[in-house]
């Protein structure tokens, strides 16, 4: 399948929720993650298809899509016309993965195949792009354990290649949480296929700094998840963004300077209801649009 366009839709009886269509193409594509509304799946049972409507009435015109599937098979096939009802388009696809937890075990191909099931999913869907986790261990140092998964990394790249989807490395605690670390795995793969998902406020919980690390890494990017964070009590918590300990304008201006042309998809995860947060995150996000001339 092709990667889908953004669609306008009018129909009589449905309404069409992507403003964004109908002006010049937005010069700042904003993107919503399906984790976001991980609350609401829970308390609601939130369905894939209820995500997208909600998304595209925030004013969002991309999704990050992997999770909350109930009948993935049936769900994807009736993706496109659900995509094009509400104009959005599939921005990437993310999975869970923790190749620290298994490398030098025998649930290593475990996790290898599941990767590569979601590498396969992402093509079905057109998305181009797949989100992973490098994970970690307790007693594995990033010494030991970064070489063994930059080969599970190479092997996965081979095969993401074959299917025409960039794997995007999230700074994500473990073995990968810094932007050296990030960094080391790009050397390591060296390969167009194998990029990074740069979650601006991941850097904090592993003190490193939000802005420089962002800045040592927007080069490589090809997904992009924006938070905030703030240290509370000794440790780190996420929250609405402009109220945490994060430059997100900062960050956002990084992006900008180094020709960043994807996707800032929101990656929700305050304690307050989604319903409310969720908007108030778009509404501050298209404000430091406006700040940024971007």
């Amino acid at each position: 399948m092709k990667k889908r366009k953004i669609f306008k839709f009018y129909q009589a009886g449905i309404p069409c929720y992507q403003q964004a269509a109908d002006k010049k193409e937005e010069s700042v594509k904003l993107s919503l993650t399906i984790y976001s509304v991980a609350q609401l799946v829970e308390k609601e049972g939130m369905t894939v298809e209820k995500f997208l409507e909600f998304a595209a009435q925030q004013g969002f015109t991309g999704v990050d899509l992997g999770y909350f599937w109930q009948d993935k098979k049936k769900e994807m096939e009736k993706l496109p016309s659900w995509l094009e009802r509400y104009g959005l388009t599939v921005s990437g696809t993310i999975t869970r993965s923790n190749f620290g937890a298994v490398v030098g075990t025998e649930k290593l191909e475990e996790q290898m195949k599941a990767v590569k099931e979601a590498i396969e999913d992402a093509t079905l869907i057109g998305a181009p792009s797949l989100r992973i986790f490098a994970g970690g261990r307790e007693g594995l140092s990033f010494e030991e354990g970064g070489p063994l998964v930059a080969e599970c990394f190479l092997r996965l790249t081979e095969y993401a290649e074959k299917k025409k989807v960039i794997l995007a490395l999230e700074d994500h605690h473990g073995l990968a949480a810094t932007a050296e670390h990030l960094l080391y795995y790009i050397s390591r793969v060296n390969s167009p296929y194998f990029r990074l998902n740069v979650d601006i406020a991941n850097f904090l919980f592993d003190q490193d700094d939000p802005v420089e690390a962002t800045r040592k890494t927007a080069g490589y990017a090809v997904m992009v998840h924006v938070k905030d964070a703030k240290r509370q009590g000794g440790k780190v918590e996420t929250c609405l963004l402009g109220q945490g300990e994060v430059d997100v304008k900062a960050c956002l201006q990084v992006f900008k300077e180094t020709g960043y042309t994807g996707y800032l998809s929101l990656e929700y995860e305050a304690p307050e209801d989604p319903r409310k947060g969720i908007p108030h995150c778009y509404r501050y996000l298209k404000k430091l649009e406006t700040e940024l001339a971007w």
